[in-house]
């Protein structure tokens, strides 16, 4: 037999070998990445809060108003990971994003405001729109009235984490009213299979930081209550009737589903709503316009925060969305 060691052999031998190490490595990392999947935490919609900048405005702050949401300790222990985009007019993809409830709230305008509302009581068809009226109106971006989501906050502690003999009239929403078996019961509802909570020292420390989280929310329906009732905030909320700019704009226009929806709006008692805050009213703090301006003229000031609902697929972690325009406003009037 001919065992004598060529050039020849020795080039197929390593080319073997080479293959050899390269199927090994392919597979290496296939099971790296199951590993990797099986043991990572999985983030759920709520666990990733995004806030969006609209084309109108541009962010010249927002590594400093960042800084001040995380400073005021704005997010609960769930909130994971804390993102941020500017959507281009040209390459809008926020219809994408939303559709796969990536987003919480959105900053836009309230540019034409007056000359809108001029029209309306001239009886006049207005000839543009409010941009932050318009994206209430858009469906797919699913804009929720804060004023809703306020009262579904005072339901939410109530039915899940109050004591039984809560009494709105007497005890308000103090943290006295917590009851600690059932924020635990929650809990474990709702964190059961995460692995961050495997350990007990790790469950009892979730426990804590849940009640922390029903807490911060007890004290946001309280502040959000109080700021609605004072009237020198009256002008900063922006109160609409959903689908009510876009029938106004296109009222003679056939066929008109814009009507329909809007009858549908009123007849469920859906007018004047609260839907966005209106920042450039809110004094006493910084000025919004410290943090993103309107891009057409930097001396207009009626900037807005909208909140998206997504509330099916988030219940328990919507109000960091309500946590996020509290801390907003307490940044523009110095609380």
């Amino acid at each position: 037999m001919d065992n004598k060691l060529t050039k020849k052999r020795l080039h197929d031998m390593l080319s073997y070998e080479w293959i050899f190490m390269i199927v090994m490595c392919v597979i290496s990392i296939i099971i790296w990445e199951i590993m990797y999947s099986v043991g990572s935490v999985k983030l759920t919609a709520g666990q990733r809060f995004r806030y969006y900048y609209d084309y109108t405005i541009f962010p010249a702050g927002n590594t400093e108003f960042r800084r001040e949401l995380v400073d005021r300790d704005t997010f609960s222990y769930d909130v994971l990971k804390l993102g941020t985009e500017s959507i281009s007019k040209d390459h809008n993809v926020l219809t994408n994003r939303l559709a796969i409830q990536e987003g919480d709230v959105i900053f836009t305008d309230l540019f034409g405001i007056k000359e809108y509302k001029d029209s309306l009581a001239k009886d006049e068809i207005p000839t543009e729109g409010v941009r932050a009226f318009s994206i209430i109106d858009t469906v797919d971006y699913k804009i929720g009235a804060i004023e809703v989501m306020f009262e579904n906050a005072k339901k939410y502690l109530k039915d899940n984490f109050f004591v039984d003999t809560y009494n709105e009239g007497t005890d308000g929403y103090g943290a006295e009213n917590i009851d600690q078996a059932k924020v635990k019961k929650v809990f474990l509802s709702r964190n059961g299979k995460d692995n961050r909570f495997r350990k007990t020292s790790a469950i009892n420390k979730g426990i804590e930081q849940e009640k922390q989280r029903i807490v911060k929310l007890c004290e946001n329906v309280v502040f959000m209550q109080e700021f609605f009732n004072k009237p020198k905030y009256s002008d900063a909320l922006v109160r609409y009737t959903r689908f009510s700019q876009s029938y106004e704009l296109t009222k003679d226009v056939l066929p008109n589903n814009y009507e329909k929806w809007l009858n549908n709006e009123k007849a469920q008692g859906r007018e004047d709503l609260i839907y966005g805050i209106n920042l450039g009213k809110l004094s006493g703090g910084k000025n919004i316009t410290d943090f993103m301006q309107y891009k057409e003229d930097e001396k207009f000031t009626d900037i807005v925060v909208l909140a998206f609902d997504f509330s099916s697929y988030q219940p328990h972690l919507q109000y960091e969305s309500l946590s996020f325009i509290c801390s907003t406003i307490r940044i523009c009037i110095g609380e």
